[in-house]
C-alpha cells in the first residue's frame, strides 16, 4: 500500500467519439473515497448511458492511479470506436 493522502477524484478524462452518424461521449472519473476508490467509465449517446464499467483503483501512488484510470478510458474509447460495446451496462 501506499498510503497516498491525495483525493484521486479530481482525476477523470472525456472523449467524444464518432461512430457512423452518432456521437457517443466517453468519460472516466474516479469515485468513492480513499481505500475505496473506483474508476467509473460512462458511454453515453444524447444524454442516454450506452455501457457502464468499473474497476477498482489499486492503492498506488498518484501518477500510477492516474494512469490506470486513464487506460481504462483509452480501452474504452477504443472499443467504442470499433463498434465493440454491447449497450448493456456493466459494473
Amino acid at each position: 500500500m501506499s498510503g497516498r493522502s491525495v483525493d484521486l477524484r479530481t482525476i477523470g478524462f472525456n472523449t467524444d467519439v464518432a461512430l457512423g452518424s452518432a456521437t457517443l461521449h466517453v468519460q472516466t472519473e474516479v469515485v468513492g473515497g480513499p481505500g475505496s476508490y473506483m474508476a467509473r467509465t460512462m458511454v453515453t449517446e444524447s444524454g442516454r448511458v450506452r455501457h457502464v464499467e468499473k474497476s477498482i483503483v489499486p492503492d498506488v501512488e498518484p501518477s500510477r492511479a492516474e494512469a490506470f484510470v486513464s487506460a481504462q478510458h483509452q480501452q474504452i474509447v477504443e472499443r467504442s470506436r470499433k463498434g465493440q460495446l454491447d449497450g448493456q451496462n456493466r459494473s
